[in-house]
């Protein structure tokens, strides 16, 4: 049941994320996410955005709720103590304003011992934040490039990995394909997305059909 002023944690994720639990927001309200949508980027083809609105609906309430919520600055005791090494913030969604990325923030900094990582494509959210808040140790920014077949090599200002997208499932730039937990393919065999010294901050996958 849901808490008025709780968040909804997502502990039950599925296909690659099986075992990552998630902070999801609502795509299908968010206002950026509507406008990208209508591009020709990998969001004219969004899978949240499908999930969503096809046979995912059972879980829009629960992603609007979060939105309503993480829209605003929220009280420290209100947020979620987490009990997991990888936490992902937007597995569905996206952030929604400054807000949101600072209650992400605060919730890193009263979880330390859990790697908090958040994708996302607001550059200009990132940058406000970057200007004011210094980024706690466990908190990951991945870059989310929304075009397909143009790798981005080195992530922009503000955030510490390029996540990308490539069509053709023989291109041998390819290092991304197992389920997050089982990822290895940092040095030391670490997560490239949930470590941040991994050594691997360029990442790439193959497109969902």
């Amino acid at each position: 049941m849901l808490q008025p002023n709780k968040l909804h944690i997502s502990t039950k994720m599925s296909g690659k994320m099986l075992g990552i639990h998630a902070l999801n927001t609502n795509t299908l309200s968010n206002v950026f996410c509507r406008h990208m949508n209508q591009t020709s980027t990998i969001c004219g083809n969004c899978y949240s955005y499908r999930m969503l609105d096809t046979y995912r609906q059972n879980c829009t309430d629960l992603f609007q709720h979060n939105s309503d919520l993480l829209k605003h600055l929220m009280k420290w005791d209100d947020l979620p103590r987490l009990y997991t090494v990888d936490f992902r913030i937007n597995a569905h969604g996206e952030l929604i304003n400054l807000n949101h990325l600072i209650n992400v923030h605060n919730i890193a900094s009263k979880n330390p011992d859990t790697v908090v990582t958040l994708w996302s494509k607001r550059r200009d959210i990132i940058n406000k934040y970057q200007q004011q808040y210094t980024q706690p140790e466990n908190q990951i920014h991945i870059f989310s490039n929304p075009a397909v077949d143009s790798i981005m090599e080195s992530p922009p200002v503000g955030f510490d990995k390029v996540f990308n997208v490539v069509s053709d499932g023989t291109n041998p730039r390819i290092n991304c394909g197992s389920r997050c937990r089982d990822c290895t393919i940092g040095k030391n065999n670490k997560s490239a997305c949930y470590t941040l010294d991994s050594g691997v901050d360029c990442i790439v996958e193959l497109r969902k059909s």
